[in-house]
């Protein structure tokens, strides 16, 4: 029997010796089975390592490729030395205090969802919305990233009106309520009211911590 393997360089014929045996023979029947221990020998360490390598494959597929994109929309309408929050009444994120915003519905742009949104939380109508930041968002063990686009509104017509959604209500900006708001807040908020724009993601373990996030002042978004 002749066993050939191929390996990167060169390729390797392991055919063994004639039977009928002599000392110079005899000695390539030791080459022959040295070859064979060095090419056909598979230590056990072997199969760990690419065990090992296999899950974390598949564990960084899982993460990063299985994650289903959520458009968001996020408005928050701000005056000189206030801005409009709304307390969520229900729903996800149910109990604290946000901007006013929601889903992109088949058809929609995003800033049509976001005026949309606006209108139905709050009561209120813009003329020009302007569009300051995009944060994705993720949660561990949800299989959606939530990719939020956050706008600031100075203007607006109407009479903040609560929702069945939302409760508006004006907040200085020295006491903007953050420790009843995401946990994400309070580092994007001095941007967003400086009106410079900036991209972010956070990670988080439950609705409260924390566990990576980047976020970074861009020109434009």
């Amino acid at each position: 029997m002749s066993i050939t393997i191929m390996t990167k360089f060169t390729v390797v014929n392991l055919k063994p010796p004639c039977d009928n045996l002599t000392a110079s023979n005899t000695r390539e029947q030791d080459r022959f089975i040295k070859l064979r221990r060095k090419y056909l020998h598979i230590d056990v360490s072997d199969f760990y390592t690419v065990y090992v390598i296999t899950f974390f494959v598949y564990l960084l597929f899982w993460t990063k490729v299985m994650l289903t994109n959520k458009l968001l929309t996020l408005v928050l309408v701000v005056q000189p030395g206030r801005v409009l929050l709304g307390m969520k009444k229900r729903g996800f994120g149910a109990g604290k205090w946000n901007g006013f915003g929601g889903k992109v519905q088949p058809g929609e742009t995003i800033e049509q969802a976001a005026r949309r949104e606006l209108l139905e939380e709050s009561g209120l109508t813009v003329d020009t919305l302007h569009k300051i930041g995009n944060i994705k968002f993720e949660f561990i063990g949800e299989t959606e990233l939530l990719d939020v686009h956050i706008f600031r509104a100075d203007t607006y017509k109407g009479v903040p009106t609560e929702s069945d959604e939302m409760r508006p209500q004006w907040f200085d900006t020295d006491k903007i309520p953050f420790i009843q708001m995401w946990a994400d807040d309070v580092l994007w908020f001095p941007l967003m009211l400086q009106k410079k724009k900036f991209l972010g993601y956070f990670k988080f373990h439950g609705h409260d911590v924390i566990v990576e996030h980047k976020l970074e002042e861009v020109e434009d978004v």
